[in-house]
């Protein structure tokens, strides 16, 4: 029975955590101080008002920013106060770090018609923030118009072409026509068609005189019905000098969340792999040099369970030179598809600890032998197939957050291959098999880690590691008897997703190629006369750019970049 002291000695130490903040306590059991009255993660949903219909469904972008070190490898999203026949359901949910979730709201036929107020709200290690959305539920009809890409890049006196994309809703049928405002000066525009009845493509090219200044340029697309008045914006950035053009692979229909280029089918063609967040599948675009266009997506395989496929690489894990595709689920499957006698095979690898992130391939304890890696949860595990099943050996696991992104190269000076290891919370990290067992080490930096490559990024023949942050850095690590590392550029408050070197503008040079949570995609290059790095902007799309990788798509021998987007397009970068 408690006494009127203990009581009293209760009360107070209460009243004294009020005033100076409360306790938390984190995934690994430790006691975190968070201040009283302050957020330590950002909510932010876009747009705040949305119009449906009756049947319809319509989509909003929450994205989850931790501030003041903050860190959660489960925030779980939610909704309040909806109106009765209207539900909602996020794409992913939780979330494994802060980062970008869909959001959609879909309307039965019973709903009522009129305008309201809901609350999406996310709840994380005991924190809960939320904000107030505009539903307006209406039987009239109506259309929207879009454009991918959003972003052009274009040399003056070349084109470049945009894809609107117009939307019938409600039954909408009368003929929209379209304009384009705010050109630059000498440049001239074409929309074919110029009138057009949703749903339906128009294209919109935009040539900028040989005059035209340098710069970047807000263009409005305007469609009018009637009474009936929607705009697209797009940016149209015109140079001097040769640019980055950006064009449209094809649409998933889905989420977009990974891309991988390569030979799957093993018979000598490249191409173009994506997978998806709401769908759970992965979708096969071949270019036809012939016809000069891409095929359209061909269903290859993907998640039973309708899971993210959040992450996918292409290489020979059975040790045969036989190239697969390893493709990995939120819902913590692991799957190995691969392409034989004219179909596609598909079965699940080990068993599922937490969710399944990332995927390598390679010669991890470089005895010669290919293996499989992945990131389950926090751990790192290897993968060895025997015959007629594969050997699973734990390597080990981050300290806090989960491993998400996973690579493998050689350090410099190093004779072998080295795992190299995101974390969501706690920096990122190095493995290495010697005398017969693993070791995982932190390199010392700490934060929210996406995804790290290795590579000459300077151009100079020795391999470093870099890195990409969810705050927007691109970060650094050289070798010299133990690491030291130094952020480099941060081109965006938004997250960095990827760290690719490679000849990107296949004139010999190294870079490095990232792309972003604001939709665009970026390139680093080292310049030695001023020992500072140049940050140039490719442009890109209107959603999340998470999916990102390069090569031969187009089987011509150039190397290009490829990205896939939230808004459900894939879209391709070429010097």
């Amino acid at each position: 029975m408690i006494t009127i002291r203990q009581f009293t000695l209760i009360v107070t130490i209460i009243t004294v955590l009020l005033i100076a903040g409360f306790f938390i306590i984190d995934m690994n059991g430790r006691e975190k101080q968070v201040k009283a009255g302050t957020n330590q993660f950002i909510l932010n949903v876009a747009p705040t008002f949305k119009t449906i219909w009756p049947g319809g469904s319509v989509s909003y972008l929450v994205e989850i920013k931790f501030a003041d070190g903050f860190n959660s490898d489960s925030t779980f999203l939610w909704t309040a106060e909806l109106p009765v026949g209207v539900t909602a359901k996020y794409k992913p949910n939780p979330m494994p770090h802060q980062g970008k979730s869909i959001l959609t709201i879909s309307a039965d036929r019973t709903v009522a018609l009129g305008t309201y107020t809901f609350v999406t709200g996310a709840t994380s290690n005991g924190l809960t923030n939320s904000q107030k959305v505009t539903l307006t539920v209406t039987d009239q009809p109506d259309f929207s118009i879009n454009s991918f890409p959003v972003t052009q890049n274009i040399t003056a006196g070349g084109n470049v072409s945009y894809n609107i994309d117009l939307k019938s809703l409600n039954g909408f049928s009368n003929s929209v026509n379209l304009s384009i405002s705010g050109l630059p000066p000498g440049a001239k525009a074409a929309l074919d068609p110029n009138s057009i009845i949703p749903s339906g493509l128009s294209v919109l090219t935009v040539s900028p005189a040989s005059d035209t200044p340098a710069g970047s340029y807000h263009l409005k697309v305007n469609g009018t019905s009637g009474s009936l008045t929607k705009t697209a914006d797009i940016v149209l950035m015109v140079s001097k000098s040769p640019v980055w053009t950006i064009s449209s692979v094809g649409t998933t229909g889905a989420d977009n969340n990974t891309v991988r280029v390569g030979q799957v089918r093993n018979d000598g063609i490249n191409r173009v792999y994506v997978g998806t967040i709401t769908k759970g599948r992965i979708f096969e675009f071949s270019w036809d040099s012939s016809k000069s266009n891409w095929s359209p997506p061909v269903d290859i395989g993907g998640s039973s369970k309708g899971g993210e496929i959040h992450n996918m690489t292409i290489g020979s894990g059975r040790n045969d030179k036989i190239d697969r595709l390893y493709a990995c689920s939120l819902t913590g499957e692991l799957y190995e598809i691969f392409y034989t006698n004219n179909t596609w095979i598909q079965s699940a690898i080990g068993v599922a600890d937490g969710p399944c992130l990332h995927t390598v391939v390679g010669q991890g304890r470089n005895d010669g032998v290919d293996r499989l890696y992945a990131t389950r949860g926090r751990n790192i595990y290897e993968y060895t197939w025997r015959g007629n099943g594969w050997e699973v050996v734990f390597i080990g696991g981050v300290s806090r957050g989960r491993a998400h992104g996973i690579t493998m190269g050689k350090r410099w000076g190093s004779v072998g291959n080295y795992l190299y290891i995101a974390s969501s919370a706690s920096g990122t990290y190095e493995a290495a098999f010697s005398n017969g067992k693993w070791s995982l080490v932190s390199m010392g930096d700490s934060g929210d880690v996406r995804n790290v490559g290795v590579g000459p990024g300077r151009n100079d023949g020795i391999n470093r590691v870099y890195a990409a942050l969810a705050h927007g850095v691109l970060r650094e690590f050289s070798w010299d008897n133990g690491w030291r590392f130094g952020d480099i550029s941060r081109p965006t408050k938004d997250a960095l997703v990827h760290a690719y070197i490679n000849n990107g503008r296949n004139d010999g040079v190294m870079r490095i190629y990232s792309s972003a949570g604001n939709g665009n995609a970026y390139e680093f290059t080292y310049d030695p006369s001023s020992a500072s790095w140049k940050t140039v902007t490719l442009g890109g799309g209107s959603g999340y750019l998470y999916g990102f990788h390069y090569g031969y798509g187009r089987n011509d021998g150039k190397i290009r970049l490829y990205g896939g987007s939230f808004n459900n397009r894939v879209y391709e970068y070429t010097w």
